[in-house]
């Protein structure tokens, strides 16, 4: 399993070197010019995030396809609603409506799927199946109301899977064992760092990073990308003291 964080500005050109890809949240390239600057120079595998996380909603479409045409990514995360699944449905079809007239080459789209069960979860994905079949990546969102392990564990047929969003790093141990995951994107080793935390000791934490943070212990940041990355990669397990 890939893995990537959401680095403050800061520590971006230091530290973007821990990791598989260069996650990009399209919100904060509106918001900090530093921040979209630093991903326009980028040569990497890119994936661009909408933003509904951070914000609530994913930005306006139009606003997203500058950003989109700015950096060129790899894939982009169809617009969104945090934990709203009518209204992600309806954004994701309205920005595929879109898309067929103004289709960028060369970019592969990525669903988010937010249903809070099962049945839902597998109605969105066979609607996105029906509807537009160049979608070909699928995220499972933080905040999920189901066990995104078991889900997916149960459901193989459901492949090219991005975890969006990580709050307990025990969740990373499983899910890096399961061959239909690709990719994972967390601030989790931020949101630690930023707490004094080594995460082999706290695991968990829920607040929000801020892309201005200058202040992050780098010793404890270093363990706790590596610890981060050693897991996705299952090069080790979690030992807690």
């Amino acid at each position: 399993m890939i893995c990537s964080v959401e680095l403050p500005i800061k520590y971006l050109e230091t530290f973007s070197q821990y990791f598989d890809y260069d996650f990009v949240i399209a919100s904060n390239c509106l918001t900090h010019p530093k921040y979209f600057d630093y991903y326009k120079n980028s040569s990497r595998f890119l994936i661009l995030d909408n933003g509904a996380f951070e914000t609530g909603e994913s930005i306006d479409d139009q606003l997203y396809y500058d950003v989109i045409k700015e950096l060129g990514p790899d894939i982009i995360v169809l617009p969104d609603a945090y934990n709203d699944e009518v209204k992600t449905v309806t954004r994701s079809l309205s920005f595929l409506r879109f898309w067929e007239k103004n289709t960028i080459s060369g970019i592969e789209l990525m669903a988010v799927l937010p249903g809070n069960s099962e049945e839902r979860i597998l109605s969105e994905y066979e609607l996105f199946q029906k509807v537009y079949t160049k979608v070909n990546w699928y995220g499972l969102p933080y905040g999920s109301m189901i066990n995104r392990y078991q889900f997916l564990k149960k459901h193989p047929e459901i492949t090219n899977v991005h975890i969006l969003g990580l709050s307990n790093l025990g969740e990373a141990c499983a899910l890096s064992a399961l061959p239909n995951i690709v990719s994972i994107d967390t601030s989790l080793p931020i949101r630690c760092t930023s707490n004094k935390s080594y995460m082999n000791k706290i695991l968990s934490a829920n607040d929000h990073v801020s892309m201005i943070e200058e202040n992050l212990d780098e010793n404890i940041l270093t363990y706790n990308l590596n610890l981060f990355r050693g897991v996705c990669h299952n090069n080790f397990r979690i030992v807690q003291e």
